[in-house]
């Protein structure tokens, strides 16, 4: 541990016995190198060591109540910030994180009294609701007063409140917006009933400046709307976004707005409908982002599922801090971030978490790459030390090579590598663990450059990489020599039936021509269609299901007699259902998603929300190169619809815990599905499921195969 001589006291510890799992364990040595790595020997256990490096967040603050879970965090006033928990409690911090007032009741039951929206008010005041009522926090006095306990708010739930033009808008549980008027102790509602908006169900609100909001549909569509002084919102733009708002902000070029919703982050022009989602090398975009934020340094904090994101926008490169950095929790909320100066608090399910972006660093230690066997033709070749080799020739028929490596580095478990075979490969191919093996079959005589780089636990990646350069000789009747004899007897016979089917191989051509330009006219066209069909469908379909379904649900609520509550419940669920099928086939009817990507991640999407209805864990694993790789509409939903069922199967029949998908993208797409569970019975084998699925890969040239390993597998591979 760390002592503190001046004040004779222990200040933390660096290794402590309940870390080790060891009884009364006995140092014997220890030794602190330069890039504060701790080497220690244990007497009886041998020796290990420990990187120092690894907490970059020391100064997380801890908040000790039974409810941690914080769900926002607001200025008070001038100096202090309140921090409001998922449940009714809420407490306000000075400067210094010290807790000068609280309302925390000793039970707190959670799922009656949730604070639903807050918002600081001009005067400093805090305005917010639990449940129906209307609160505010006095920032002089730190009392919360009921605003006309007489008079709830007349829905259930407040989603949210944000402010523009001095107006404060409320978003209701029911997907309407009215415009809030606090009056001393009374408050009012008034509709904003305006056509621009529609009458679809909103389900996000975000204010991007003083007479500007981003508002969310059905988690399918975002609109941007300016308020005018005269109360009327005009919409600008929309973008055919999925996923619920979380955060919005304008960069300074004053031309790109970036846009996070709970499947990434967007960057959406300023002045026209056209985005693309933005995505780092690694994929740690590819995730339910919440909260945007900017540090001083022009480079971005957000806020996930997964931890806290560094993001720098130039490079687009992203680092992922996690447990292993020192968070308390990886699992951040919806609104709950606050900035002042250059210090952001963010809200967790673990506490609060304050950082200073310019005390936190990347480790910039290199991981080492080890390499641990090379094979040929499956065989280790010469003895040899696969850290020693630089160079190395090999005959025509020793064509199959392989690498085994792993990485050295403080936390193993976090590290990665990337690999190419330059002659083969263009880009670099990304592994899933930082151990493992390649193989590359079957290559062709010529000169190869096999390169492996490695990235530490904080995502920092080598500067160079590990090459060794490889060349695999001609067989004899391949060398230049051959060749050439064999050129020099054949030229005449080519010369002279050259000649004679010139003129006819041109005329061949010409009209192969013709045809492939028509067949791409028609391809174009037809995505064109595709595209515009979706679009009519989402815009006159996805309208008329949900006001199918607002309708139903004001009349289901209004009702008193059993038996039509229960038909009109009935309505409001197949309309819901219609709604999710009908976003499945825009997504697979819209020729912008065609490509592997855009499957993985909608598969991802929907398998993690599938299974945590019912308390299945999932594990995704993508292997290979995604980029730019392209997928026709009709084999994406035929895979989708794969999987869908065999997720569908393993919730019905497997019993299972865990469920692993795992895409390989190289020449084909190789998808492995796998549960735990109970594995494929007797008399399920000849099921309509198993059956479904198979029918459904054959007709996309696929091949599919069912197999009981330690629960049940499904391997499929798709021809690219």
């Amino acid at each position: 541990f760390l002592y503190d001589f001046n004040n004779s006291k222990k200040l933390e510890f660096l290794l402590s016995p309940n870390e080790l799992n060891i009884s009364n364990p006995i140092f014997t040595t220890f030794h602190i190198t330069k890039d504060s790595t701790l080497w220690y020997c244990i007497n009886g256990f041998g020796c290990d060591f420990k990187s120092l490096e690894v907490s970059s967040f020391k100064k997380n603050v801890t908040i000790n109540f039974s409810e941690s879970r914080i769900s926002r965090i607001l200025a008070l006033g001038e100096k202090l910030i309140c921090v409001f928990f998922r449940s009714n409690g809420y407490v306000i911090l000075n400067h210094k994180f010290k807790v000068i007032d609280s309302f925390l009741p000793a039970t707190i039951n959670s799922a009656k009294s949730n604070i639903d929206a807050a918002i600081t008010l001009t005067n400093g005041n805090i305005l917010y609701t639990i449940n129906n009522n209307l609160y505010e926090l006095s920032a002089k006095t730190f009392k919360s007063n009921l605003i006309n306990k007489s008079k709830p708010i007349p829905f259930n739930e407040v989603k949210e409140i944000v402010q523009i033009y001095n107006k404060m808008i409320l978003l209701s549980s029911n997907g309407d917006l009215y415009f809030l008027n606090v009056h001393s102790d009374d408050f009012s509602l008034e509709p904003l009933d305006n056509k621009s908006i529609g009458n679809q169900k909103i389900s996000g609100i975000k204010v991007l400046n003083e007479n500007e909001i981003f508002i969310s549909y059905n988690d399918i569509i975002i609109k941007r709307f300016v308020l005018k002084k005269s109360l009327e919102l005009v919409q600008m733009n929309e973008y055919l976004i999925n996923g619920d708002i979380t955060s919005v902000h304008m960069l300074e070029n004053n031309k790109t707005i970036l846009v996070s919703t709970r499947t990434g982050i967007f960057e959406c022009q300023n002045f026209s409908n056209n985005f693309i989602q933005i995505m780092d090398d690694d994929f740690i975009l590819d995730q339910t982002i919440y909260a945007i934020v900017k540090d001083k340094n022009g480079t971005f904090w957000l806020s996930s599922n997964s931890g806290l994101i560094h993001y720098d926008i130039k490079s687009n490169k992203a680092i992922l801090f996690d447990e292993k950095n020192g968070l308390k929790s990886k699992e951040f909320n919806k609104s709950s971030w606050f900035k002042k100066g250059n210090i952001i608090h963010f809200g967790s399910q673990g506490g609060l978490i304050t950082i200073s972006p310019n005390e936190i660093k990347a480790s910039k230690k290199q991981c080492y790459v080890f390499l641990s066997a090379f094979r040929v033709n499956g065989s280790p070749y010469n003895n040899l030390n696969p850290n020693s080799i630089k160079s190395i020739v090999l005959e025509h028929f020793q064509n199959q090579i392989s690498f085994q490596f792993h990485t050295m580095d403080y936390s193993p478990g976090t590290t990665k590598v990337k690999y190419k075979l330059e002659g083969l490969n263009t880009s670099w191919i990304l592994g899933n663990k930082g151990e493992g093996q390649v193989s590359f079959p079957k290559l062709n005589p010529g000169h190869y450059t096999f390169s492996i780089l490695g990235a530490n636990a904080d995502g920092v990646w080598n500067p160079e990489p590990r090459n060794i350069d490889i060349t695999i000789l001609p067989p004899w009747y391949a060398t230049w020599w051959a060749r050439s004899l064999g050129v020099l007897l054949i030229s005449g016979i080519v010369y002279l039936t050259f000649r004679t089917y010139y003129k006819r191989q041109l005329r061949e051509k010409d009209l192969e021509l013709r045809e492939k330009n028509l067949i791409i006219s028609k391809q174009q066209a037809l995505a064109e269609e595709r595209t515009r069909i979706a679009a009519e469908m989402h815009d006159d379909l996805g309208g008329g299901l949900t006001t199918i379904r607002f309708l139903s649900q004001k009349v289901l609520d209004k009702s008193k007699d059993q038996s039509i509550k229960a038909n009109i419940s009935k309505i409001v669920n197949q309309s819901e259902i219609l709604v999710n099928n009908m976003s499945e086939i825009i997504w697979a009817m819209n020729a912008g998603f065609d490509t592997v990507q855009s499957l993985i991640s909608y598969t991802r999407r929907y398998a993690n929300r599938y299974l945590e209805n019912y308390g299945v864990e999932l594990k995704f694993e993508v292997e290979g190169s995604t980029r730019n790789v392209k997928l026709t509409g009709v084999k994406r939903r035929n895979i989708f619809l794969t999987i869908k069922e065999a997720l569908h199967n393993t919730v019905k029949h497997a019993n299972a815990n865990v469920v692993t998908i795992h895409f390989d993208v190289r020449e084909a797409l190789g998808i492995k599905f796998k549960d735990d569970g109970i594995g494929l019975q007797r008399e399920n084998e000849l099921g309509n499921g198993l059956r479904n699925m198979k029918n459904r890969i054959q007709s996309i040239e696929g091949s599919i195969e069912f197999e009981n390993n330690q629960g049940f597998e499904i391997i499929l591979v798709i021809p690219l």
